[in-house]
């Protein structure tokens, strides 16, 4: 499922000339210089670049008379570039069951204390509580999405939180269609990928929707995966996976779905598969993830399902790879 999640009228378009300081820019309007207010604390130095097009909300406030909406980079288009829309993104994400992960939640909190930190959500289903971190990702390279684009010790301490109170969901705004998959960006800060890492050996479950901003309307536009390391052999088993989950639909479907959620090694070589639909439980659940398991097979993929978590009724199941054939 697509569609619409926020709509802007009236902004205005510019070019970017400098950033002032983290959170003043200036742009050029009809060839006048003005200020604008920067909500996105990270370097975004692939976006804003002098004499890139921007898009900008009238908005004043003591120092600015603008607040930048979105960038615009060749050949992603124009990226959504301000967090102060994050949660409100997330919202609609949740309230609208855009992904089957939300589609059973009955209640949430938001800014949810957590020992001496915040967590940005806590999803309430029937049967328990879960709580999740929403980031967003505006930094791609080739076909890749990649997370952060500056050393983050904040993001860090909201994972280390994730993972203590695991199971629980990490939420990236990928704010592109255009990239094939996800993975952290290991060479700019090394401590978050391995966090990352152990985030999802702890049961973290990470959530990938990418957008589309046609400079009027941001569209949820589906999901990506994650892949570590982005090399030659997860790649590969990406594009691999992928073929399997489509025709493990086109097989089961509408009674069970499945959509690969991430590739990656700590250790081993693992995966992990989202499972959900009109799911007979009681008729044994691991049927449907030892089915994944034996069309894999077919596709050259040795792999054995070895442990999984709920979030209401999709189910995050996580496989060994014992052999691939090439």
């Amino acid at each position: 499922m697509t569609g619409e999640i926020l709509r802007f009228e009236n902004l205005v378009e510019g070019r970017f000339f400098a950033r002032e300081n983290r959170f003043v820019g200036i742009v050029e309007i009809n060839g006048r210089r003005k200020k604008i207010h920067i909500h996105d604390s990270g370097r975004l130095g692939e976006l804003l670049q002098p004499g890139a097009r921007v898009l900008l909300l009238p908005k004043k406030t003591p120092k600015t008379e603008y607040t930048l909406i979105a960038t615009y980079r060749h050949p992603y288009g124009w990226i959504f570039t301000n967090s102060g829309y994050h949660s409100l993104i997330a919202e609609r994400l949740v309230e609208g069951g855009l992904l089957p992960e939300f589609r059973d939640v009955v209640g949430y909190g938001k800014e949810v204390p957590v020992e001496e930190r915040r967590i940005d959500f806590l999803l309430e289903y029937r049967e328990n509580l879960r709580l999740m971190e929403v980031k967003g990702c505006t930094l791609f390279e080739g076909n890749a999405a990649l997370f952060p684009d500056a050393p983050t010790e904040r993001g860090r301490h909201h994972l280390e939180l994730l993972s203590k109170y695991a199971p629980s969901l990490l939420l990236f705004l990928v704010m592109s269609d255009r990239v094939r998959y996800f993975t952290p960006n290991e060479s700019t800060d090394p401590r978050f990928t391995v966090t990352f890492l152990r985030a999802i050996q702890s049961v973290v479950h990470v959530l990938l929707p990418t957008f589309y901003f046609d400079g009027e309307v941001l569209y949820f536009r589906g999901r990506t995966s994650f892949v570590y390391p982005a090399n030659k052999e997860t790649l590969f088993l990406r594009e691999v996976l992928e073929e399997v989950s489509r025709e493990y639909n086109k097989r089961f479907s509408p009674e069970a779905n499945a959509t690969l959620i991430g590739i990656w090694v700590h250790g081993h070589l693992r995966f992990s598969v989202l499972f959900y639909g009109i799911l007979c439980i009681s008729c044994g659940l691991y049927d449907y993830f030892d089915d994944f398991a034996l069309l894999a097979r077919e596709f050259g993929i040795k792999a054995k399902p070895t442990s999984y978590t709920s979030f209401g009724n999709s189910f995050v199941v996580y496989f060994d790879v014992q052999s691939i054939r090439y």
